[in-house]
């Protein structure tokens, strides 16, 4: 189904803590079971021709030694996982929900390292804790990729120079201002279909930080959108301020 829709490969997700996937029994707690996740990414190779890739942590609840994490890796690349995207964090399923699994568990990088190092032939991808270019270029001298998540949703602009700091790609950074403007017609579509202009303002906003009273620009928006009052007219005005300010 993926290979017909025209995807670019297929990733085995097992590092979600959710209790809610955790109780259906995939998700993080499917590293408990290597053999398991093996057949899983056996069958999928057999059935399409994209490459079929797997992201995981370093280990669940106590079985997070490296060993365990070894093994985990060694079973599943047998099975034939094209790259391995590793969160160096161990997640803990019960105690902590998926937002503190993201932060309160220590990162682990070191594990990672070792992981490649003695598995030099293996894909491996650091994830977790990556907020700047430069902190994801210096990982590269250890790791075949940097996973950036969170960080690129919350800081889009900040990841502006990405193509041109890895690839040389020389392409001018566009302001957060006519990143706005040209969502106004996607918008305007959305409204006159019965959305909520919240729906889209919640994730544009995050174009809008590091420039003066960009706090206030993101509370006026914010306000307007979730009382329903946010008009074409009003986001309008507004990113035009912006503009007139260099941004």
């Amino acid at each position: 189904m993926a290979e017909d829709w025209g995807y670019d490969e297929i990733n085995f997700n097992v590092g979600c803590p959710s209790p809610r996937v955790n109780s259906g029994n995939f998700g993080a707690s499917l590293m408990k079971d290597p053999e398991k996740v093996a057949k899983c990414i056996e069958s999928l190779k057999n059935n399409c021709n994209l490459p079929v890739t797997i992201k995981h942590r370093i280990g669940v609840d106590n079985e997070d030694s490296f060993i365990h994490l070894n093994n985990f890796v060694r079973c599943v690349a047998n099975a034939g996982a094209d790259r391995f995207a590793i969160h160096a964090r161990k997640a803990i399923l019960k105690g902590l929900n998926p937002k503190q699994n993201r932060t309160i568990p220590p990162l682990k990088y070191d594990l990672v390292k070792k992981l490649k190092k003695i598995n030099p032939e293996l894909l491996i991808e650091i994830n977790g804790g990556f907020s700047n270019i430069n902190q994801s270029l210096e990982a590269l001298n250890d790791f075949d990729g940097v996973m950036i998540g969170r960080s690129v949703y919350k800081h889009p602009l900040r990841w502006s120079e990405i193509d041109q700091r890895i690839y040389g790609i020389n392409k001018k950074t566009n302001s957060a201002s006519n990143i706005i403007f040209s969502l106004i017609p996607y918008i305007e579509k959305h409204l006159s279909n019965g959305g909520k202009s919240w729906d889209i303002c919640k994730h544009l906003i995050n174009l809008v930080e590091g420039i003066p009273r960009a706090k206030v620009w993101r509370n006026q928006i914010s306000t307007k959108s979730i009382k329903k009052e946010l008009d074409i007219g009003y986001l309008i005005k507004l990113t035009s301020r912006l503009k007139e300010m260099g941004y």
